[in-house]
């Protein structure tokens, strides 16, 4: 598994930011940024701004 699908369980296990961020010991930037570049490499956006799926 990738860093960025990595990044992106966190957010979906944790469903807030700042938990799965100090989880991976990375900034909250840092993990959106894994995130997008996933959402980007996918087609798509997973989640909305509140961590809720679209």
């Amino acid at each position: 598994m990738d860093t960025d699908s990595e990044m992106f369980l966190l957010a979906a296990e944790e469903l807030n930011f700042t938990r799965a961020a100090k989880r991976a010991y990375v900034t909250q930037q840092c993990l959106s940024a894994h995130i997008k570049k996933l959402e980007g490499r996918m087609g798509g956006p997973f989640l909305n701004g509140s961590l809720t799926w679209r």
